[in-house]
């Protein structure tokens, strides 16, 4: 598993960490939490990157983000390919 930090993941999704931190405190995505240094950040798993690049997706065809997460998880059930 790849250490990625919200900078890596806004850079790999084109999804802005301030949206990404948004949708967290909405309870659509929960990143791990490391602590270096005294410091708290945010760890998302590979999976988690690539269910952020469906929802991308998704919102570019133009899906609210509700369902655009919900059918982002659909599809990551049933191992569907992302398109990059």
């Amino acid at each position: 598993m790849a250490i990625n930090t919200i900078g890596t993941v806004s850079e790999i999704t084109d999804i802005h960490p301030s949206s990404l931190r948004r949708w967290e405190s909405q309870g659509y995505i929960r990143p791990l939490r490391m602590f270096l240094s005294g410091a708290s950040h945010r760890i998302y798993t590979d999976a988690q990157v690539e269910l952020l690049k469906r929802v991308k997706g998704y919102l570019g065809e133009g899906y609210y983000l509700k369902a655009a997460f919900r059918l982002a998880k659909q599809n990551s059930e049933q191992g569907e390919p992302v398109d990059e």
